[in-house]
C-alpha cells in the first residue's frame, strides 16, 4: 500500500528537492493531506459512492421534538435513510425545510401513507416527519469526512491509484513552485491532466450498469399501492 512517505519522495524528486529542506517532510505531509482532500472531493462528486459508509439509529418517542437521531460525529454528506417497516427496509425520500409542518392538520395516518415518511438534515440532526410515524429503527447512509494521514499511514484503498497519484503530486508541486516564487504553469496543466483522467476513470464505477433516469416522483406510490405502478 501506498504511504504519504512514498508520494513525498516522488514529490520531491518531481521538484529537484532531494537534497533540500527548503520545504521540510511535515510541510510536505500538510501538503499531501490537502491534496488527497481535494482529491477526496473529486471522486465523491463523482456520485459514485466510493466512500459510503452506514450507521444505525433508533427513535423510541415518536412525537414533536424528539423525532430525530444525531447525525454521525464523521458525517459530510447524508446520503439516504432507510426504515425497518413491515421486516424489511424501506427508502425514504428526503424533504426540504419549507415542508416541515405540512402534516400539522392532523389527517396523517399510518400505514396508508407510508410514502409521505421523509427526512430532511438541520444542524447535526437527522428530522423524520411527520413526528407520529417517526418511531422505529433506521440506516442512515452517508459520506464521511476526509482523515489526514501520517507519514507512514496507508492510503485510502479508493485513492491508491497509481494514475490518480498524478493528481496530488502535481498539486503539491504547484504549491512548491509557488512558495519558492517559480512559474507553477507546467504543473499546473499537468494538474488538470490528472484531473480530467480521475474524472474520467472514475465514472461509472460499476461498469454492468446501464445508466437510466430513475422515477422520482412516484417512488412513494409503491408504499401506498404495493405492486402497482402507473
Amino acid at each position: 500500500m501506498t504511504t504519504p512517505a512514498d508520494l513525498i519522495a516522488t514529490i520531491r524528486s518531481r521538484t529537484n528537492l532531494e537534497s533540500s529542506q527548503f520545504v521540510s517532510d511535515t510541510e510536505l505531509l500538510g501538503y499531501v493531506n490537502s491534496a488527497l482532500a481535494e482529491l477526496y472531493v473529486v471522486l465523491e462528486n463523482t456520485y459514485e459512492d466510493y466512500s459510503l459508509v452506514m450507521s444505525t439509529a433508533t427513535i423510541s418517542t415518536p412525537v414533536e421534538g424528539s423525532n430525530f437521531f444525531t447525525l454521525p460525529a464523521d458525517c459530510e454528506r447524508p446520503r439516504g435513510v432507510d426504515l425497518f417497516y413491515g421486516g424489511r427496509w424501506i427508502s425514504l425520500q428526503g424533504d426540504v425545510f419549507k415542508n416541515r409542518n405540512r402534516f400539522n392538520d392532523g389527517l396523517f395516518r399510518l400505514p396508508s401513507w407510508l410514502g409521505d415518511v421523509r427526512w430532511r438534515v438541520t444542524a447535526q440532526k437527522v428530522w423524520i416527519t411527520p413526528a407520529t410515524a417517526s418511531g422505529g429503527q433506521y440506516q442512515f447512509w452517508y459520506v464521511p469526512r476526509f482523515t489526514k494521514l501520517q507519514l507512514n499511514d496507508s492510503l485510502m484503498q479508493v485513492q491508491d491509484n497509481i494514475a490518480w497519484h498524478e493528481y496530488v503530486i502535481n498539486t503539491v508541486a504547484v504549491w512548491i513552485q509557488t512558495k519558492q516564487d517559480l512559474d507553477p504553469s507546467i504543473y499546473m496543466a499537468l494538474k488538470d491532466k490528472a484531473r480530467l483522467l480521475v474524472l474520467d476513470s472514475a465514472k461509472p464505477r460499476n461498469q454492468g450498469m446501464v445508466e437510466c433516469i430513475q422515477d422520482e416522483r412516484l417512488e412513494g406510490d409503491d408504499y401506498q399501492y404495493p405492486g402497482w405502478r402507473r
